[in-house]
C-alpha cells in the first residue's frame, strides 16, 4: 500500500511541477489519441531443452475527445502465453474512458477506467484464457513535442479470477492528431 501512494504521489508532484508550454492542443485542435506502450511492445526468443520459443506482447490504444476532458476509446493487443508445453496467442480488448483534468490534453493529469477482456489465469483450469476484466489508470501526460507526449500511469487491473493488481506503465508515448 505503501509503493502504490508513492507512486502516486510522485505523479501527483510531477503534475504540479510541469511547465505551461508555448504551443497549446486543445479540444479544438486534436481529436485524436494514440498511445504506444514500448514496455508492452515485446519479440522475446528463447530456447528450453532442444525447443526454441518466441513471445509477443503488442499492445496499442486509442482514444477520441468527446468534450469538456472526456476520451472514450479502446485499448487492444495480442500476446503469447504458457500452454502446457506449447505455446498460445491470446487477445485482449478493452473500452476505455478516461476524464483530463487540464484543456492542454497533451499536458495534463488524468484517470481513466476500462471494461473488457484480458489474459488472465484460470485457477480451476490451470491455463491461461481471455476473461472479463476491469482496470483503473492515474496518470500525467508530459508534452515532448507539439504532438508527442510522454505518458506515464500507475494502472490498478482485475483480470478474471485473479487477484487485483497494479502495473506501472513507464514507457508509454501518446500521438495526437
Amino acid at each position: 500500500m505503501k509503493t502504490i501512494l508513492s507512486c502516486l504521489l510522485l505523479v501527483l508532484g510531477m503534475s504540479a511541477t510541469a511547465q505551461a508550454q508555448s504551443s497549446i492542443i486543445t479540444s479544438s485542435t486534436t481529436n485524436n489519441e494514440v498511445d504506444l506502450n514500448l514496455g508492452k511492445a515485446q519479440l522475446y526468443s528463447y530456447k528450453l531443452g532442444d525447443e526454441s520459443y518466441t513471445d509477443i506482447t503488442i499492445n496499442l490504444a486509442y482514444r477520441m475527445y468527446l468534450q469538456s476532458g472526456f476520451q472514450v476509446g479502446v485499448e487492444g493487443g495480442l500476446s503469447t502465453w504458457p500452454d502446457g508445453t506449447d505455446r498460445k496467442s491470446l487477445f485482449s480488448v478493452v473500452a476505455l474512458g478516461t476524464y483530463n483534468f487540464q484543456p492542454a490534453i497533451q499536458d495534463s493529469f488524468f484517470v481513466g477506467a476500462g471494461v473488457g477482456l484480458m489474459p488472465a489465469y484460470d485457477k480451476d483450469d490451470f491455463k491461461y484464457e481471455s476473461a472479463f476484466s476491469f482496470l483503473i489508470d492515474i496518470g500525467h501526460r508530459f508534452e515532448l513535442m507539439k504532438k508527442i507526449s510522454y505518458k506515464p500511469f500507475l494502472r490498478l487491473e482485475k483480470r478474471g479470477d485473479m487477484d487485483m493488481g497494479f502495473v506501472v506503465e513507464a514507457f508509454n508515448f501518446a500521438y495526437f492528431w
